[in-house]
């Protein structure tokens, strides 16, 4: 098994062939890919455990902009915001990333173990 890939899997069961995104390229930090999250653009952001970074990938597979490897958090959950910050889980903490400055609002919450992120909120969201 490689755990460095993202590939493209039909209804079907049938694997694209070739690999569409292979974390071993120049440029990218996609190491063990956990929650991979389309954008309208065509984009796809992909949270990487343990890379500890959310990398964002063309529509053809390319590596784009990787953030925040230095967080020291192994990243399970993206999904981006309408301000344009994406919203991160990673292990026992969530997070809020300035894609354009690479700067985060840490630990918009904490003690639980979060998992993948969505749209979907319970209570008042403090996503700034």
């Amino acid at each position: 098994a490689n755990y460095d890939q993202v590939e493209f899997i039909s209804l079907n069961g049938t694997v694209q062939s070739p690999t569409w995104h292979d974390g071993n390229t120049a440029g990218s930090f996609i190491n063990f890919p956990q929650q991979v999250t389309p954008l309208a653009d065509g984009t796809v952001l992909v949270a990487s455990f343990s890379s500890s970074a959310i990398q964002e990938i063309s529509s053809t597979g390319e590596a784009l902009r990787a953030r925040n490897a230095s967080l020291f958090l192994s990243f399970r959950g993206v999904h981006p915001l309408q301000n344009g910050r994406w919203l991160a889980t990673g292990g026992t903490r969530v997070v809020s990333i300035d894609p354009v400055t690479n700067t985060f609002t840490s630990n918009l919450a904490t003690g639980f173990y979060y998992d993948a992120a969505s749209k979907k909120f319970v209570g008042t969201p403090n996503c700034q």
